[in-house]
Protein backbone atom coordinates (compact mmCIF):
# COMPACT_ATOMS: atom_id res chain seq x y z
CA UNK A 1 0.00 0.00 0.00
CA UNK A 2 1.16 3.59 -1.20
CA UNK A 3 1.68 5.87 2.03
CA UNK A 4 0.84 9.44 2.37
CA UNK A 5 3.46 11.51 3.43
CA UNK A 6 1.81 14.86 5.04
CA UNK A 7 4.08 17.97 4.96
CA UNK A 8 2.85 21.54 6.50
CA UNK A 9 4.89 24.55 4.65
CA UNK A 10 8.17 25.95 6.11
CA UNK A 11 8.47 29.22 7.66
CA UNK A 12 7.22 32.40 6.58
CA UNK A 13 7.30 36.00 7.01
CA UNK A 14 3.90 36.02 9.06
CA UNK A 15 4.75 32.82 11.10
CA UNK A 16 7.43 34.68 12.52
CA UNK A 17 5.45 37.45 13.37
CA UNK A 18 2.40 35.38 15.04
CA UNK A 19 0.05 36.71 12.21
CA UNK A 20 -2.89 34.89 10.73
CA UNK A 21 -2.36 33.79 7.42
CA UNK A 22 -5.27 31.89 6.60
CA UNK A 23 -5.59 32.16 2.73
CA UNK A 24 -3.14 35.12 2.50
CA UNK A 25 -0.62 34.10 -0.30
CA UNK A 26 2.67 34.78 1.99
CA UNK A 27 5.83 32.62 0.55
CA UNK A 28 8.37 30.91 2.39
CA UNK A 29 11.31 32.97 3.96
CA UNK A 30 14.76 31.94 4.18
CA UNK A 31 14.14 29.56 7.14
CA UNK A 32 11.76 28.06 5.23
CA UNK A 33 12.84 27.46 2.26
CA UNK A 34 15.95 26.00 4.92
CA UNK A 35 13.57 23.55 6.85
CA UNK A 36 12.28 22.37 3.36
CA UNK A 37 15.32 21.93 1.61
CA UNK A 38 16.55 19.76 4.84
CA UNK A 39 13.37 18.00 4.72
CA UNK A 40 13.82 17.19 0.66
CA UNK A 41 17.19 15.11 2.19
CA UNK A 42 15.68 13.26 4.39
CA UNK A 43 13.28 12.14 2.03
CA UNK A 44 15.42 11.50 -0.75
CA UNK A 45 15.07 7.62 -0.30
CA UNK A 46 11.27 8.11 -1.03
CA UNK A 47 9.86 7.55 -4.64
CA UNK A 48 6.96 9.88 -4.78
CA UNK A 49 4.09 8.79 -7.68
CA UNK A 50 1.82 11.69 -6.71
CA UNK A 51 2.24 14.91 -5.62
CA UNK A 52 -0.75 17.07 -4.31
CA UNK A 53 -0.45 20.66 -3.06
CA UNK A 54 -2.44 23.45 -1.79
CA UNK A 55 -2.67 26.74 -4.11
CA UNK A 56 -1.23 29.22 -1.68
CA UNK A 57 2.71 29.53 -2.76
CA UNK A 58 4.08 28.31 0.30
CA UNK A 59 3.05 24.98 -0.21
CA UNK A 60 3.32 24.79 -3.99
CA UNK A 61 6.65 25.90 -3.36
CA UNK A 62 7.41 23.41 -0.98
CA UNK A 63 6.26 20.54 -2.72
CA UNK A 64 8.32 21.02 -5.76
CA UNK A 65 11.44 21.32 -3.66
CA UNK A 66 10.78 18.54 -2.03
CA UNK A 67 9.92 16.50 -5.35
CA UNK A 68 13.00 17.42 -6.55
CA UNK A 69 13.84 15.66 -10.26
CA UNK A 70 11.45 13.33 -9.39
CA UNK A 71 9.02 12.48 -11.91
CA UNK A 72 6.18 12.81 -10.56
CA UNK A 73 3.02 14.98 -10.83
CA UNK A 74 2.32 18.16 -9.22
CA UNK A 75 -1.68 18.51 -8.32
CA UNK A 76 -2.22 22.26 -6.64
CA UNK A 77 -5.50 22.00 -5.37
CA UNK A 78 -7.34 25.17 -3.44
CA UNK A 79 -9.17 22.76 -1.49
CA UNK A 80 -6.33 21.98 0.60
CA UNK A 81 -5.58 25.58 1.90
CA UNK A 82 -5.89 26.59 5.25
CA UNK A 83 -9.22 28.13 6.93
CA UNK A 84 -10.20 31.66 6.10
CA UNK A 85 -9.98 33.53 8.45
CA UNK A 86 -11.42 36.58 6.87
CA UNK A 87 -11.18 40.01 8.27
CA UNK A 88 -8.31 38.30 10.79
CA UNK A 89 -6.08 37.69 8.08
CA UNK A 90 -2.95 39.58 8.72
CA UNK A 91 -3.67 39.84 12.44
CA UNK A 92 -1.82 38.79 15.26
CA UNK A 93 -3.42 37.10 18.04
CA UNK A 94 -3.45 40.11 20.72
CA UNK A 95 -4.71 42.52 17.51
CA UNK A 96 -7.51 39.69 17.18
CA UNK A 97 -8.13 39.55 21.00
CA UNK A 98 -8.55 43.72 21.03
CA UNK A 99 -10.35 43.93 18.28
CA UNK A 100 -13.27 41.48 18.95
CA UNK A 101 -12.84 39.78 22.37
CA UNK A 102 -15.80 37.46 22.67
CA UNK A 103 -15.02 35.98 19.39
CA UNK A 104 -11.73 35.82 20.53
CA UNK A 105 -12.74 33.72 24.09
CA UNK A 106 -15.02 31.27 22.09
CA UNK A 107 -11.75 30.81 19.48
CA UNK A 108 -9.70 30.49 22.37
CA UNK A 109 -12.60 27.44 24.01
CA UNK A 110 -12.20 25.80 20.64
CA UNK A 111 -15.62 26.84 19.30
CA UNK A 112 -15.13 24.52 15.81
CA UNK A 113 -18.65 26.27 14.99
CA UNK A 114 -16.88 29.79 14.88
CA UNK A 115 -16.03 31.68 11.85
CA UNK A 116 -13.81 34.78 11.93
CA UNK A 117 -16.08 37.79 10.31
CA UNK A 118 -16.13 37.27 6.66
CA UNK A 119 -14.02 33.88 7.05
CA UNK A 120 -15.27 30.51 7.52
CA UNK A 121 -15.70 27.91 10.66
CA UNK A 122 -13.14 25.01 11.49
CA UNK A 123 -16.33 22.90 10.57
CA UNK A 124 -16.52 24.74 7.07
CA UNK A 125 -12.70 23.62 6.40
CA UNK A 126 -12.94 20.37 7.46
CA UNK A 127 -15.84 19.75 5.13
CA UNK A 128 -13.96 21.88 2.70
CA UNK A 129 -10.81 19.40 2.78
CA UNK A 130 -12.60 16.15 3.58
CA UNK A 131 -13.63 16.27 -0.31
CA UNK A 132 -10.52 15.74 -0.60
CA UNK A 133 -10.14 12.92 0.80
CA UNK A 134 -11.72 10.43 -1.82
CA UNK A 135 -9.23 12.00 -4.42
CA UNK A 136 -6.29 11.36 -1.79
CA UNK A 137 -7.72 7.67 -1.44
CA UNK A 138 -7.84 6.83 -5.16
CA UNK A 139 -4.09 8.74 -5.72
CA UNK A 140 -2.46 6.02 -2.80
CA UNK A 141 -4.51 2.97 -4.90
CA UNK A 142 -2.28 5.11 -8.28
CA UNK A 143 0.21 5.41 -6.87
CA UNK A 144 0.71 2.13 -5.36
CA UNK A 145 0.49 0.79 -8.69
CA UNK A 146 3.05 2.64 -9.95
CA UNK A 147 5.14 1.61 -7.18
CA UNK A 148 5.21 5.19 -5.23
CA UNK A 149 4.24 6.80 -2.29
CA UNK A 150 1.99 10.54 -2.54
CA UNK A 151 3.29 13.95 -1.12
CA UNK A 152 0.52 15.92 0.39
CA UNK A 153 2.11 19.46 1.56
CA UNK A 154 -0.81 21.51 3.11
CA UNK A 155 -1.20 23.93 5.93
CA UNK A 156 -1.72 22.96 9.77
CA UNK A 157 -5.43 23.26 9.77
CA UNK A 158 -5.85 21.45 6.78
CA UNK A 159 -3.63 18.89 7.23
Amino acid sequence: MARLFLVRHGQTAWNLEGRVQGHTDIPLNELGRSQIKWLSVKLEPVSFALAFASDLSRCSEAARTLLGERDAPLSVLPELREQDYGEWQGLTYKQIEDRYPSLFDRLMTGDSTLAPPNGESVDDMVRRVGGVREKLSRAADDADEAGGDVLVVGHSGSL
